[in-house]
């Protein structure tokens, strides 16, 4: 085997396991999104039902 034979093998393993990485990678990334969006829709919900309190709570000061 000459040297160009010896190092394509070399090259396309080293390639894929880039691929494979950055595919974990990409995965492990959307699944932390989901999580962080889930956590601050929660949130805003929080705030949502305080402001509906504070508002409840002053209309009927204001009656």
């Amino acid at each position: 085997m000459n040297r160009q034979e010896k190092v394509m093998p070399f090259l396309l393993v080293v390639i894929l396991v880039f691929l494979i990485i950055e595919f974990v990678y990409t995965i492990y990334n959307y699944i932390d999104y989901e999580k962080r969006k889930d956590s601050g829709n929660e949130r805003w919900q929080q705030v949502e039902e305080r402001i509906k309190k504070i508002e409840e709570c002053c209309d009927g000061r204001n009656s």
